[in-house]
């Protein structure tokens, strides 16, 4: 699978279910939990995502685990 086929999935993946982690992509695409990292600073950048401690949440939503 190719970076931006991977990408593209895990922005799918996101909307379906409202929050990914890196753990579960990592196993989902059989890749590194490095990778997995790199593909959502990257889909960050441009504020496709929400990066979180772990994982990632549709943009524009915030964590509610603030105190």
């Amino acid at each position: 699978m190719l970076n931006e086929e991977r990408r593209r999935a895990i922005l799918e993946l996101l909307n379906r279910q409202g929050r990914v982690l890196v753990q579960e992509l990592s196993r989902h695409f059989q890749t590194s939990q490095v990778t997995i990292r790199k593909d959502l600073e990257i889909l960050h950048a441009p504020g496709q995502v929400h990066r979180t401690h772990g994982g990632a949440l549709p943009a524009g939503r915030e964590s509610v685990l603030e105190d």
